[in-house]
């Protein structure tokens, strides 16, 4: 807890202080205070410190997430390897990645599922006719669902962290 140790001696009673700070308007000189001694005035917390403050004032974060931040997410959570997914395989595992690929790039990242078809090598009516079934199949399918939630944590984990 080294850098909030500069609000509070306790970590709750940091987070609190830290956060009616960042609400202030400080001076320049009252911020240079601040953020001497850290590198580029990084904020301080825990690893969801950021996403709790976000969360708690209602602020959206914004994601430039990329197909192949997708790609790299279901490959993960799926555990497939990422090439399969470009393949011409087509047996369920590399499907059912593919069609979470397609889902997470046209959801979360605003990725046409024309664009998304030329990435994995795929015909756009294929995408588009596999993730209709995708869609229906993870209504019906907890632990399926439950796969695509993480993988759409994790790829914005991956965004996240190249920002």
């Amino acid at each position: 807890m080294t850098g909030l140790s500069k609000f509070a001696s306790t970590r709750e009673e940091a987070r609190i202080r830290y956060i009616a700070y960042m609400k202030t308007n400080e001076s320049e000189n009252e911020l240079e205070e601040l953020r001497r001694g850290f590198k580029q005035g990084h904020i301080l917390g825990d690893d969801d410190f950021l996403k709790k403050t976000h969360d708690q004032f209602g602020m959206i974060q914004e994601y430039n997430i990329s197909i192949r931040d997708c790609i790299e997410a279901v490959s993960q959570v799926f555990g497939i390897n990422e090439k399969l997914l470009t393949s011409s395989v087509r047996s369920r595992q590399p499907s059912l990645a593919r069609a979470a690929v397609a889902m997470l790039a046209n959801e979360e990242a605003k990725i046409t599922l024309e664009d998304v078809a030329k990435v994995l090598n795929r015909d756009s009516s294929t995408i588009c006719s596999l993730l209709d079934r995708f869609r229906n199949k993870c209504t019906q399918d907890a632990k399926l669902n439950n796969l695509v939630v993480k993988s759409k944590k994790k790829v914005r984990e991956i965004a996240e962290l190249q920002a």
